[in-house]
């Protein structure tokens, strides 16, 4: 990336840029903070002298009056959700620190620079630019803050212009780059399209220095060469700085200009990598434009070259694949829409635990809220992605045919499409040669196993309004897709215990290619619905493998993703497992936390015996939340008693008893009618533990807390008692359910518990 000086304006002399600091005058400066605002930077991890250089550096720059509303705008719809008694805050507290720093001039420009940044970089890259920034007017290496300083405050205003219309400005002045694609070659991959170039931050901290000259008036006009990231500066001159900007191709060619009779301000250039030695008579210096390799051999390296805007839900599939997704909606609607409709119906067949869906993958299934089978899937994906919306009556229909039917019709349409993609040079669906250019930059069977597998995520979220996703998140969701088409599951086995070792590989043998869109247990190419949810929000993967299955709230990029069962104690599948998405981050006590974890106290530590506490049950109602605060995470349990005195107490943690909720579901088939088959009669007592054909169940009966209570300790690694979700199935369709073979084969190789005969709770 690099800039012209075109003009100069207010007298401004004819050599760099305007911007001076004295340092010694700054050294020697005495601040006063009241022990409040203090108190919110320390718990924000956010070092106040940091927060004075960087309200220093934006000394440099004038906000617009438009841009000061935007700014105010958003300020004033940041999110607050208290929960759990207000133990919890998930959003911007009201003692967030982003709530302090607009008290002046430069704390307003440096809270705004520091979200613009970090809606579009990543956290580290962020940091460095404003780094970038500090060391080009000099400051004394003492004097200036640790790029790790710089990283704590951007992540501290992460989040802030989410909900605005900036992130979707931002993508769409990158869509606006003729040269945004490249080719890569990747081992076991061949060549792939990618637009993951980025600029070093030193040549955009002084693009944006330029653009803080214009902003001041000290200077009339410079040009702005470079890649994807110009977009990005010109995003920012137009909705922060209000200047007149222009954007152009390489040869010239007029892409955006937001003004009519007067001269631009700025003039962005996109430049094609190839033709960097014949520009330089844009330039006035040399810089560094392309920073990508670099960046690439760091940890988290392809997360860091990685940037986007935000995508609206009305043009998601064209921002994000463009010319495929035109393809299709041309050339395959037909075959689109019953494939989506096909798949529809095979969701419906698994949460009906119809006959014929493997019994491996009801002990896997944990979708079962209305809009994520049948015609709900159908509704929810026209809703939340209206591009589709022509298709409605091919999908209705397709979703309305039997098991089979589905089965075959989406086997058949996916092999159709496969064909015509590899007649076109596709490597990912076909075995023929790399592609010759990047026109062709997605596989369309697998543009419509993401559109499907989107559609599934987007079932159970509930997204706050305003917030849209990030396009390097769909494009995630998308790699996904290839990886497991690329290196496809192997022969399904049973290890010593039991267990499986390859889930996906039994169901791609009884389910075709349908296995490879539905969301198994988290394995290296998938991930569990929270991670799913904020991987689309923020572009990036949020959990390591230690905390992944007892998360029950992350926070990310200033993105707070949360499943329902913190709102409240609940065993409603529909709520409990719900995940909730909104800007900023987990708060408790003020102090802002990453992480909600289950609580890591020893299972066999908070675990009384089942038995004794069955009949029990029936007085269980009280509920207290317990929050411990750790190094790193936030534990949180809840500790469910009764109103007599020798009932225990039964620990419960969120994300286990979500999952637990989740894991009941889908065992029992009943019609409903005279055609339920008879297996005893069934008289006893409620939570009393009956004998039926050999085999021990319990009917437990209560209020929620009881409820829930009796699948904490079914989850419990000791225990050998089971639940099955009963809903309204009729008793003996439930007790027939328990004694069926494979419910036990599969439950038990599902989570590996310790052998021997289970026992089944009825809930």
């Amino acid at each position: 990336m690099s800039i012209q000086q075109s003009g100069n304006g207010n007298g401004g002399g004819s050599g760099g840029f305007q911007n001076t600091v004295d340092w010694g005058i700054v050294a020697n400066t005495q601040v006063q903070f009241a022990v409040d605002l203090l108190a919110r930077y320390s718990a924000g991890s956010v070092d106040p002298y940091t927060v004075q250089v960087g309200e220093i550096i934006c000394k440099q720059f004038e906000i617009s009056e438009n841009g000061r509303a935007n700014v105010s705008g958003a300020l004033s719809a940041l999110p607050c959700h208290g929960t759990l008694g207000n133990l919890l805050w998930l959003g911007f507290g009201k003692r967030h620190v982003v709530r302090s720093m607009p008290g002046t001039h430069e704390g307003f420009t440096c809270l705004a620079l520091c979200g613009m940044l970090s809606e579009y970089f990543y956290e580290d890259l962020a940091s460095e630019l404003f780094h970038e920034l500090v060391r080009s007017v000099a400051a004394p290496p003492h004097l200036t803050p640790s790029v790790l300083q710089w990283r704590t405050l951007i992540h501290a205003c992460a989040g802030v212009f989410a909900k605005t219309d900036f992130g979707t400005l931002v993508e769409e002045f990158l869509d606006l780059n003729p040269f945004s694609w490249y080719l890569e070659d990747y081992e076991f991959c061949g060549t792939r399209a990618s637009r993951d170039k980025c600029a070093s931050p030193a040549s955009i901290a002084t693009a944006l220095q330029g653009i803080g000259d214009i902003s001041r008036g000290s200077l009339a006009a410079i040009t702005i060469v470079g890649g994807a990231d110009a977009g990005w500066l010109a995003a920012v001159a137009e909705w922060l700085f209000g200047l007149r900007i222009t954007i152009q191709a390489a040869d010239g060619d007029v892409l955006y200009k937001n003004y009519r009779d007067m001269e631009a301000q700025i003039i962005f250039i996109f430049e094609h990598p190839e033709s960097a030695g014949n520009r330089a008579e844009y330039r006035r210096q040399q810089l560094q434009k392309d920073a990508t390799r670099i960046l690439h051999l760091r940890p988290n390296g392809q997360s860091i070259a990685s940037r986007s805007g935000r995508v609206e839900w009305n043009s998601v599939l064209t921002s994000v694949f463009g010319g495929a997704f035109e393809f299709l909606r041309s050339n395959e609607a037909q075959t689109l829409g019953v494939t989506i409709g096909s798949a529809a119906r095979l969701l419906r067949a698994v949460v009906s635990a119809e006959a014929g869906v493997p019994r491996t993958l009801i002990a896997s299934w944990r979708t079962y809220v209305p809009t994520s089978y049948g015609r709900g899937f159908v509704q929810n994906v026209l809703e939340r992605l209206p591009e589709l919306a022509f298709l409605r009556q091919g999908m209705e229909d397709a979703a309305m045919v039997s098991f089979k039917e589905a089965k075959t019709s989406y086997e058949s349409q996916l092999a159709k499409l496969s064909i015509t993609c590899t007649s076109r040079g596709c490597t990912i669906c076909g075995q023929q040669g790399n592609r010759v250019d990047n026109t062709e930059r997605f596989c369309q069977v697998v543009v419509v196993e993401t559109i499907i597998a989107l559609g599934l995520t987007l079932a159970e979220i509930d997204v706050e309004p305003g917030l849209f996703p990030k396009r390097i998140g769909v494009e995630a969701l998308c790699k996904r897709q290839v990886q497991k088409r690329r290196f496809p599951p192997g022969d399904f086995e049973f290890d010593s215990t039991g267990a499986p070792t390859d889930m996906r590989g039994s169901l791609r043998k009884e389910l075709g290619p349908f296995a490879l869109v539905y969301r198994d247990m988290p394995t290296g190419s998938d991930l569990n619905l929270l991670e799913a949810s904020a991987e689309l929000f923020t572009g990036f993967r949020v959990l390591d493998h230690q905390v992944r299955g007892s998360c029950p709230a992350v926070s990310s990029a200033g993105i707070c993703v949360y499943l329902g069962v913190l709102q409240g104690l609940t065993d409603d599948v529909e709520h409990i497992g719900k995940v909730h998405v909104i800007p900023g981050n987990i708060e408790h006590n003020g102090n802002p936390f990453d992480r909600v974890v289950d609580d890591r106290r020893p299972d066999q530590d908070v675990a009384p015996a089942e038995a004794s506490v069955f009949p029990l049950l029936k007085h269980y109602s009280k509920i207290v939340v317990k929050i411990t605060e750790t190094a790193t995470d936030l534990e949180i349990r809840f500790e469910l008693a009764g109103t007599e005195i020798d009932t225990p107490t039964v620990n419960v943690k969120p994300w286990r008893l979500t999952d637990a909720v989740g894991q009941a579901k889908g065992w029992i088939q009943c019609t409903g009618d005279d055609t339920c088959t008879f297996v005893q009669d069934v008289s006893a007592e409620p939570n009393a533990i009956i004998r039926v054909l050999e085999k021990d169940f319990c009917l437990i009966q209560g209020n929620v807390v009881a409820r829930c209570a009796a699948m904490a300790l079914a989850r419990h690694p000791s225990s050998k008692w089971k639940c099955l979700a009963r809903g309204d199935a009729c008793l003996q369709c439930c007790l027939k359910a328990g004694l069926r073979g494979e419910t036990a084969k599969y439950y038990h190789g599902q989570w590996n518990a310790n052998s021997g005969e289970f026992r089944w709770m009825i809930v």
